[in-house]
């Protein structure tokens, strides 16, 4: 299996270490992340505008350089998913944003949303399954208790399940699903009340003697 692959800013950044065992990890269990030869920064926040089409630009570009592979395209960062995805559907379903876009962009073939956008999740769940992640553990994690926090951008599929693959305790009662109002931070807006909620999520995430938050 063979995927077009848009790593995103963080990833190449900060997140570094979360590409390199991404990479590694997809190359163990038999599938291949193919980098998009040029990629753009996809913004990192979805635009609600719908006639802001200038800052929906750099995703179609990764789009339509998936689509001339004939591959589906995959994140790990949630927020290039969430991004990506969505002006896709924008593409899809939205005639006159698909109009100005492929105005202005001009491709030979005008597109309209053919490319499947998948997180690195989703390729772990549905393409690869986690039958076969289990069986392709090395270093299982038993014993292991862990608090999986999903983010609002990606509730499912569920961490859990993959940590469950690799032998890992994990709990529900672990505030997956709140916000960490990575958008104000990332401004600069507001430093104060984001730390509040940083700790709102770690503490019971991390605590409860559990090892570790995921």
């Amino acid at each position: 299996m063979t995927f077009s692959y848009f790593p995103g800013c963080t990833l190449k950044t900060k997140g570094v270490e979360l590409d390199r065992w991404g990479r590694a990890s997809a190359e163990a269990l038999g599938f291949t992340l193919r980098e998009l030869d040029q990629w753009q920064c996809c913004g990192a926040v979805y635009p609600m505008a719908r006639d802001e089409i200038a800052t929906r630009l750099s995703s179609v570009r990764a789009l339509m350089a998936a689509r001339e592979r004939g591959e589906a395209l995959v994140t790990l960062c949630s927020a290039c998913h969430h991004v990506i995805k969505r002006v896709n559907g924008d593409l899809k379903n939205d005639p006159s944003i698909r109009e100005k876009v492929n105005n202005y962009l001009a491709p030979e073939v005008p597109y309209t949303g053919e490319t499947e956008v998948l997180h690195y999740l989703e390729v772990l769940r549905d393409r690869v399954g986690f039958d076969r992640l289990r069986e392709k553990v090395v270093h299982p994690l038993t014993g292991r208790k862990i608090g999986a926090y999903y983010g609002c951008l990606l509730l499912r599929p569920g961490v859990g399940c993959v940590l469950f693959s690799l032998l890992a305790s994990t709990s529900r009662r672990a505030r997956g699903a709140r916000c960490c109002a990575a958008v104000p931070l990332c401004e600069q807006l507001e430093i104060e009340p984001t730390v509040h909620i940083f700790h709102g999520i770690l503490l019971p995430v991390g605590g409860r003697n559990r090892n570790l938050p995921v």
